[in-house]
């Protein structure tokens, strides 16, 4: 089954689990042109790309692009460790993401907001080449997806 569709009971629709959306955020087609922001329908979180596509940022620089975002009235921040694996899909490869629901994001690592315990200068952090959650060093190059609560 396709990561982008849900299984409904018996006499209800289905709700496909992504919807795209326009700088403006507008209602578009997954995979348009102008889709920058992706709703994961399952939590109500919405997701873009923070920083300038294909630069590598090291962890606070990351966090800073995050919250800098300023599409569709703002109020961005950087995911959880959690929220990040909750868009994997492991049944993928290169990347590790839909990636209709998703052509922002590449096969690369994603910087989360948290913390790793056994050390402040390290992060945790999603490789979407695979679906990896591993921590590493805050001085490390990542990309950063900037969230945020759908409706903001």
């Amino acid at each position: 089954m396709s990561e982008t569709t849900t299984i409904a009971a018996a006499g209800t629709t289905t709700q496909p689990r992504f919807a795209a959306f326009n700088a403006a955020g507008n209602a578009v087609a997954l995979g348009a042109e102008d889709h920058v922001i992706t709703r994961d329908t399952s939590t109500g979180l919405e997701y873009t790309a923070a920083g300038q596509r294909g630069d590598y940022l090291e962890h606070d620089p990351a966090m800073q692009a995050c919250t800098a975002v300023a599409i569709a009235g703002g109020g961005w921040r950087a995911p959880t460790r959690a929220e990040l694996i909750a868009i994997t899909d492991i049944t993928r490869h290169a990347p590790a993401i839909d990636a209709e629901a998703f052509p922002f994001v590449s096969d690369d690592w994603y910087w989360s907001s948290d913390l790793t315990a056994w050390s402040s200068s390290s992060a945790w952090g999603v490789y979407f080449n695979y679906g990896g959650v591993d921590g590493a060093h805050r001085g490390d190059d990542g990309f950063a997806l900037a969230v945020r609560r759908a409706g903001q």
